[in-house]
Parts: structure tokens; sequence; C-alpha cells
């Protein structure tokens, strides 16, 4: 399956930002030490998304064949999890089996190729790949587009996921149809449908 055109659906394109870094100013924030870059990174996480990420550096950690670092597909592994959350929800509500998808992620991690590449970049204090730190700096940017302390929700991560081609969690969401454009637009469904109250 190729990835879908622009007719396909709304096209929202992310505030330019770059990824957070330390005595640097990036998004408008300055962190003077590696320690306050890692407290406001943990402290954007919200409930869902915290859990999420845990998961997956929990899945990283006790990992029969490891990896160098935390990998896009163990944030896949760990959104697939937490189900119940806005993320899982809204790739259940576009055709995702989640189970199937955790499955096939889990088997991935295992049995996919490994890059020579030794490269680790830290992330809330845990050591990840460059795709993982660019989906984690990516949910920042994309919980951003609301306002600049929007809690992180797993619907970020599963767009984050999506927006870096070629990594591990966006190939295994692609290899289910999951499109990067068709979540956004879905996630923006998802929202609107919230606002109804009564």
């Amino acid at each position: 399956m190729t990835e879908p055109t622009e007719s396909s659906g709304p096209r929202v394109e992310p505030v330019a930002r770059q990824p957070h870094q330390v005595d640097g100013t990036t998004g408008g924030r300055t962190f003077a030490t590696e320690e306050e870059r890692k407290d406001y990174e943990l402290a954007r996480l919200g409930r869902c998304a915290r859990a999420a990420w845990e998961y997956g550096v929990e899945a990283w950690k006790n990992s029969e064949r490891k990896r160098t670092g935390v990998t896009s597909g163990h944030i896949l592994l760990g959104t697939l999890h937490e189900e119940t959350c806005a993320g899982g929800l809204i790739l259940a509500k576009m055709g995702l089996d989640l189970q199937l998808a955790y499955k096939h992620t889990e088997w991935f991690l295992y049995y996919a190729r490994r890059p020579e590449e030794k490269t680790t970049e830290e992330w809330g204090g845990v050591t990840h790949t460059p795709n993982g730190r660019r989906v984690m700096d990516l949910t920042i940017e994309e919980a951003d587009l609301y306002y600049d302390t929007f809690p992180i929700g797993t619907e970020h991560l599963a767009i984050a996921l999506l927006r870096i081609p070629g990594s591990m969690g966006c190939t295994i969401l692609n290899y289910f149809g999951i499109y990067h454009h068709e979540a956004r637009a879905a996630r923006d469904t998802h929202w609107e449908v919230s606002k109804a109250g009564e």
C-alpha cells in the first residue's frame, strides 16, 4: 500500500521546532542542565502517554535480544498496549487490530535486523535510539500545536511514530495500512466528537 495523497484528508503541518537541547533554546525553551531537560520531558507526559512510554522502556530493559536503546518499535508497543487511551482508540477506529499489531511488533522487535550503528540519545533520562528519541521529541511538537503546556497523549505518540518514515514503528503501522495524514485526521475527528457535550 502506498502513502495516500493530499486528497485523502486534511493535512495539518506542525509548527517547525527543533528537538529540545541542553544549553540551547529550542521551541522557546532553555535548559541549563541535562536534569532540567529530563524533568521537563517527563512532566509533559500525560497519564496514558507516560504509561505507554514506561511500558516500552520496560520491554526494552527486559528483552532477551537487546537493542542499543528504546526504539520506535518499543514506543509503538507501549502505545498499542494502552488500547483504551486516545491513541489506541483512534488506531482501532481506523481499523487496526490492536492485538495483532501488538503481536507483530513484539515479533519484529525480537527478529528484525539490528543496525550496526551504536549511537544512542537520552530522553527522560533513558537511553533511546536516534529514531526513538525523535519520536519523543515529536510528541512535544505535536502537543505544542494546542498550547505549550498541553500534556502529551498516546495520540501524539501515534502521530509522531508515523512522522518518521523508515523507522520500525512507522513501518509496522504502514504495514497495517495506517498512515500519517489519515491518523492526524482521525485524531482531529476524535477530538471534535469529544467536544459534543450535553
